[in-house]
């Protein structure tokens, strides 16, 4: 299956939507300004626009699954240039025996409205009421107290749903100093810190939750839509990594890296002040690659000859794993947290995702492959041979959509997980041995 959507055959085309299997997701180009608080008295100010389609006809089949918001800025038409996005998304496939991963809701409830504000624009809020079996990833804003079109926002199966949060710097806008009837506060909704799930992403709507009051809601939180995509992850697998062979003395194999796996996430699984600003990387890099780089390295060195007819013992100090000054490096450039005790995981954007399954490792070998440490190995290489120790010799990147390095968008590691012990005998002195 293919891990996204290309608009161009190079060999790192320009990604602006990633497939995930039964939907087809992207960030929306487009937007539609609804409303924005100018006339109501109040303490703050907010600008809640409509995702569209990049074609407004909808020919393509996208579909918004909730209204965005952009603080402290009236009339936003262009949710980009402050660093907002949606969501958009299109369904792909219907697996046999499923329900479609998208309907529409089957109506509303009001959460609020601008009525007694005196703000220049009338505006309500909606709930969508989702399908059995299906919910809603956001409150809907609307011109006017009517409400919404039902066919205007898309409700997801639950199954490709989780739980999102409001923890954190998650406040948006309230109406706290308005003269309105109705007391109401707006909160963007994140993916839980928690990670679970190989080959999954957890990527919220882009969306909001409207409290009925200027405060937070309290934990725990109950708001139906306060909830994110769960959605698979497709890698690329490079294939078979070589292993060296050693073909007679002073052969030392020569390798280098292949690309063993790659796959692409949401921009916003890095934070805001990552490579660049959020607005550049929705125009620019909407989706971010990931790549996994490998191949067998000789261990600090070792490779020996043995010309002799008796053994010869040797000890082998190698270093491997992940050192915290390297993870920090990369954490601070790229967002990917890379530790012995959570593998390999993006915490803290908008998407969260545990990377180790997407990658090709074991999860359950977190500690084994990444865990600095130096480590002094005994070895005995026999007689008439040559032998050399190898480790997997790993480059991580996380790369733009168009494959552009950016600072500290890498990290470099031996794996001590998969160690090979390589070893050619002289065949002319097959026999020719006091061992």
């Amino acid at each position: 299956m293919s891990s996204n959507v290309l608009e161009s055959n190079d060999i790192y085309p320009r990604v602006r939507q990633l497939d995930c299997g039964e939907v087809i997701i992207r960030f929306a180009e487009n937007y539609d300004f609804i409303w924005d608080d100018r006339g109501n008295g109040g303490n703050k100010s907010v600008s809640l626009c409509r995702p569209l389609p990049t074609n407004c006809d909808n020919e393509e089949g996208f579909y918004n699954l909730c209204s965005v918001a952009v603080k402290d800025k009236w009339q936003v038409s262009d949710c980009f240039a402050h660093g907002v996005a949606g969501m958009m998304i299109k369904l792909k496939n219907v697996p046999e025996g499923k329900q479609p991963a998208l309907a529409h809701p089957t109506g509303y409830k009001r959460r609020w409205n601008s009525e007694g504000s005196g703000a220049d624009i009338e505006c309500s809020i909606w709930r969508p009421t989702p399908p059995e079996g299906y919910v809603a990833l956001g409150d809907v804003a609307t011109r006017g107290y009517a409400e919404p079109d039902v066919r205007e926002i898309m409700c997801v199966r639950e199954d490709l749903t989780a739980d999102g949060t409001l923890d954190g710097n998650t406040f948006i806008w309230n109406d706290e100093g308005s003269q309105g009837n109705l007391d109401v506060s707006l909160w963007e909704i994140r993916p839980n810190q928690r990670v679970e799930g190989d080959n999954t992403i957890f990527v919220a709507s882009g969306g909001f939750v409207a409290a009925c009051k200027h405060s937070k809601p309290s934990r725990p939180y109950r708001d139906s839509v306060l909830r994110v995509l769960k959605l698979p992850i497709f890698p690329v697998d490079g294939g078979d990594i070589p292993v060296p062979e050693i073909t007679g003395y002073d052969k030392q194999p020569k390798t280098e890296h292949i690309l063993k796996s790659y796959f692409y996430v949401p921009c916003t699984a890095l934070t805001a002040d990552k490579d660049m600003p959020r607005e550049r990387q929705f125009r620019e890099s909407p989706f971010y690659r990931l790549e996994r780089h490998v191949k067998y390295s000789h261990c600090d060195g070792f490779y020996y000859n043995n010309k002799a007819p008796t053994s010869i013992s040797l000890n082998l100090t190698r270093e491997s794993g992940v050192t915290q000054a390297k993870s920090e490096t990369l954490s601070a450039g790229a967002n990917l947290t890379v530790t012995a005790e959570g593998g390999c995981k993006f915490i803290g954007g908008t998407v969260t995702c545990e990377l180790s399954a997407s990658f090709g490792w074991e999860r359950t070998k977190s500690q084994e492959i990444f865990a600095s440490e130096t480590q002094e190995e005994g070895y005995t290489v026999p007689p008439w041979s040559a032998m050399g120790i190898y480790l997997l010799d790993e480059i991580i990147y996380v790369k733009r959509g168009d494959g552009s390095d950016f600072a500290n968008n890498r990290l470099s590691f031996y794996n001590a997980s998969a160690k090979e012990v390589v070893c050619w005998e002289d065949p002319a002195h097959k026999d020719d041995k006091s061992e």
